[in-house]
């Protein structure tokens, strides 16, 4: 009787927990994200790494400098090949300019060192460092202005946020916080590996040190739109600006390139509404000099000089046009984007 009552009480205890036992109701699993979205959210942005070149070779106080300017060009190269997405030019105001403000000499090299870059790397992003600049707000305004002729593709970033100065410990702050590097002779004299000296050293060991870190490295085209710079094009400008009467005649100087290959010029007329004019009056080449310079392993490297002469048609209307000068491979169209080098220059037809 006891047992029967035990088997009796048992079945009712468990079989009233079965059959009010609550209910577990799964909630509909979640839209799983891909496995590529969510490595994207986690990943830091690009590092934007600009070496600091010097642009007058062996000047003090970093006599590791390029000793001569095809090397100069060649380390721009080597700079963007393992990772450089900008580089940053300061040019020094020769002694050669008498009489001429020390930022007007500055100008004048930093359209030779422009062209000279652009020619080496076509898509690098220019820092412009402007030595000798007038302190009074007129006068930078007035310098401003000219630095803005050198810019019609966009080729400076003044205010790249990068780390000056950062020895190996603040480096590696700098890429872990999200920040960009600027590195060189200069900006990094706290490093441990200046018995190695040259920027193409540092540069190595930063894109070392990023990808280590899981920081991506930035190419000239993503520094580019990072920095919001304009679509870079193939001019390199000419600073300055003329005034030149109808049917007078005038000369474009095209800054001195190291070209291996001979080379066509034609002259183009811009109006202000943007349409293009065959204005001059044959706009031929006048006269092409090839002076040969020597790099420190004695190979001999011509510096291609061109003169264009050309002038203005005596029934061109009166109004501010832009000479554009350009040198094409012989063999190319007379298009811009084919060009070697190019001079623009500003003239007011009166």
């Amino acid at each position: 009787m006891k047992r029967a009552v035990a088997v009796l009480l048992a079945a009712a205890v468990f079989g009233g927990c079965m059959r009010y036992a609550p209910e577990v109701r799964t909630r509909p699993p979640k839209t799983a994200i891909p496995a590529s979205a969510r490595e994207s959210r986690r990943l830091p942005p690009p590092l934007v790494i600009e070496v600091a070149l010097v642009p007058e070779p062996g000047s003090p106080p970093c006599p590791e400098a390029p000793a001569a300017p095809t090397d100069y060009l060649e380390e721009v190269r080597d700079c963007v090949r393992i990772g450089a997405a900008a580089v940053r030019v300061q040019p020094l105001a020769s002694d050669s300019g008498a009489g001429r403000p020390r930022y007007d000499r500055s100008l004048a090299n930093y359209r030779r060192i422009v062209a000279g870059v652009l020619l080496a790397a076509p898509d690098v992003v220019i820092d412009l460092d402007l030595e000798g600049a007038p302190p009074d707000a007129a006068g930078w305004a007035r310098c401003n202005g000219r630095i803005e002729i050198l810019d019609e593709g966009g080729a400076r970033a003044r205010l790249l946020p990068a780390g000056g100065e950062a020895p190996l410990e603040k480096m590696r702050k700098i890429i872990a916080g999200g920040g960009h590097l600027r590195i060189g002779l200069r900006e990094s004299r706290g490093w441990p590996y200046r018995r190695r000296p040259g920027n193409l050293d540092y540069l190595r060991r930063a894109v070392s040190m990023a990808r280590a870190m899981g920081r991506p490295v930035a190419t000239p085209a993503e520094a580019r739109e990072m920095l919001g710079l304009k679509p870079l094009t193939r001019l390199y400008a000419v600073p300055g600006a003329r005034t030149v009467k109808a049917g007078e005649r005038f000369s474009l100087d095209v800054i001195a390139q190291p070209l291996r290959e001979a080379v066509k010029g034609y002259v183009v007329f811009v109006a202000p509404d943007g349409k293009r004019y065959s204005l001059a009056k044959g706009g031929r080449v006048a006269r092409g000099v090839a002076p040969f310079i020597s790099d420190p392993k004695g190979i001999r490297i011509p510096f291609c000089r061109t003169v264009f002469d050309a002038s203005i048609h005596p029934a061109t209307r009166p109004g501010d046009y832009t000479v554009v000068a350009a040198l094409v491979p012989p063999d190319s169209a007379a298009r811009l984007s084919t060009a070697l080098a190019v001079a623009i220059e500003k003239v007011t037809v009166e």
